[in-house]
C-alpha cells in the first residue's frame, strides 16, 4: 500500500506544508480554467471540423499565511513499511 503526499510551498513567505490531502478545510481553492488545445481545423478527408482537447491546469490554493496563489505538487509515493 502506498501513501500519497502533497507539498504546499509558498516561496515568497516561506509557508510549507506536507499533507495527505484529507484535512484541507483551511485552504481556499483558486478556480482555474482549462488551457485550450488550439484552433479548430477541418479534416481534408471527412470535411468535418476537429477541435483539439484542452489540457487541465494543476490545482492551485491560496497560501494561508500571505494569500498568494500556490500550486499543490504531488510528492513521490511512499511505501507502507511494517513496524
Amino acid at each position: 500500500m502506498s501513501i500519497k503526499k502533497y507539498l504546499i510551498y509558498c516561496e515568497p513567505c516561506g509557508y510549507k506544508k506536507i499533507s495527505d490531502g484529507t484535512k484541507e478545510q483551511d485552504l481556499t481553492k483558486v478556480p482555474r480554467s482549462d488551457v485550450p488545445g488550439g484552433a479548430p481545423q477541418i479534416d481534408p478527408n471527412t470535411k468535418l471540423v476537429k477541435t483539439k482537447k484542452s489540457s487541465k491546469q494543476p490545482i492551485m490554493v491560496k497560501c494561508p499565511k500571505c494569500g498568494r496563489g500556490v500550486r499543490v505538487r504531488k510528492m513521490k509515493d511512499e511505501k507502507n513499511k511494517p513496524t
